[in-house]
Parts: structure tokens; C-alpha cells; sequence
């Protein structure tokens, strides 16, 4: 994925900790052909400030070094879209808002972002953008399409991205769907609640 993105301006970093015989960090990249940077993370900062909580887990910034996306596992869809999402960022960013602020940037299209961290316990970030002003209404279903909760219900959201968070709270594990309405489109996705 590395190797498809680079050239528009990804940048990827690798992490491990806990090494053994026979491999160190510089080692195991090198076995491996690995053609970004592997750290060796044995004091463990990155693993404590992103709260990994198993390997392999995956953290996207943003070009802010804001996390849009945190994920335990490998889930090469909503990592593509994350990507995508944010180098076509960055591409408007480069044209059309030289300040370099990317609070001017306004979405093509209604987004439901990939959630995180997913799993999750008890919350759960989601972020969604608007490329116009629009009411919003978020809700949480259960696999029988049951609403179990409700992130957010607002009249008119402005155009941009935003962020809520909801807690569980005494949900039981299980898969959940998100599901947002807004300027007459429905999006969805999945997410898994691990207790």
C-alpha cells in the first residue's frame, strides 16, 4: 500500500517492540524488504500514546498529525479509503488553500469516516463530513437493525468535517452499524464493540 501511495505523498512508519532472537527492528525490515522505516519501540511510547491494545494495529494522521483513523487487524478497505480521503485532502489543500488551513477545506460528497478506535470499549470516535450545511442524524443499530443509540441528531450541521463521540455504555460485545443520515444519503458501516 505503501508502494501505491508514496508518490502522492504518503508516508508510512513501521513500529515493533518486545524483539527476540533472532530479528531486531533494522533486522527484520531488512529480512523482509521492508521500504519504509521500521522503529524499535521498546520503551514503548508509540504503542502507550496511540493505546494499542494488540498487534498489528494501524494509526492514520492527517496532515494536522490529527489520528483519522485507529484500527486493531487489517482492514484494507477502509485504510484505502482513509487514504484516499486524505491525500484528495491534501491535493485541494495544495490548490486551492495555500494558508495551509485545513479548516476552509468543503468535501465533494457526504463521508461517514472510518470509526475509531474499532473495536472499541466503551467509546468510540466517529467522524463524518458534509460538503454542505445539512441536518444530521446518527444512530447506532444493533445486527437486527434495532437503534440501540444515538451519536448525534442535529437541525443543521455546518458544511465540514466533524467528530462525535458515543459510549456504549452497557451494551453488550457484539457488531453494531453506524448509520448517518444526512442531505438525503444514507452511509453505514461496522463496528465492534470488545469488552
Amino acid at each position: 500500500m505503501y508502494q501505491t501511495y508514496k508518490d502522492q505523498g504518503l508516508v508510512a512508519v513501521g513500529a515493533g517492540f518486545d524483539w527476540n532472537f533472532p530479528y531486531s527492528c533494522p533486522d527484520w525490515s531488512q529480512t523482509f524488504g521492508l521500504t519504509y522505516p521500521l522503529l524499535n519501540d521498546a520503551s514503548m511510547t508509540l504503542i502507550n500514546d496511540f493505546a494499542v491494545p494488540y498487534i498489528p494495529y494501524h494509526v492514520i494522521l492527517d496532515h494536522t498529525m490529527t489520528v483519522r483513523y485507529a484500527a486493531l487487524g487489517w482492514n484494507e478497505q477502509a485504510i484505502t479509503d482513509i487514504i484516499e480521503t486524505l491525500l484528495a485532502e491534501k491535493s485541494i489543500l495544495g490548490t486551492d488553500d495555500p494558508s495551509g488551513d485545513r479548516r476552509n477545506i468543503l468535501p465533494e460528497r457526504v463521508t461517514l469516516h472510518p470509526a475509531y478506535p474499532n473495536p472499541f470499549n466503551p467509546t468510540v470516535t466517529v467522524a463524518y463530513s458534509l460538503p454542505v450545511a445539512s441536518a444530521v442524524r446518527l444512530e447506532v443499530l444493533d445486527m437486527l437493525g434495532r437503534r440501540v443509540g444515538l451519536a448525534v441528531d442535529h437541525p443543521g450541521k455546518s458544511a465540514g468535517r466533524h467528530e462525535a463521540v458515543w459510549n456504549a455504555g452497557d451494551l453488550g460485545s457484539g457488531i453494531y452499524i453506524l448509520q448517518m443520515w444526512a442531505s438525503g444519503t444514507v452511509r453505514s458501516q461496522k463496528i465492534v464493540l470488545l469488552k
